[in-house]
């Protein structure tokens, strides 16, 4: 995950399509790597909250 502005990516959550938290991190630069191959394949939810506060969400699939 690579935060366009430069910024620091923050608060990473995902969730599973039944909205089950599957994982979490964060870090103070400007990308993070998130490992998800032992994640059942299907939608991920993947939500981003700034320092600031401001939240982004995004459905990314997961395919093997």
């Amino acid at each position: 995950i690579t935060a366009r502005e430069g910024g620091a990516v923050g608060e990473i959550s995902v969730l599973d399509a039944r909205g089950q938290l599957v994982t979490r991190a964060s870090g103070p630069s400007n990308t993070l790597t998130l490992e998800v191959a032992s994640v059942a394949s299907g939608l991920l939810i993947v939500q981003r909250t700034t320092s600031a506060g401001q939240r982004s969400v995004s459905r990314v699939m997961n395919i093997r």
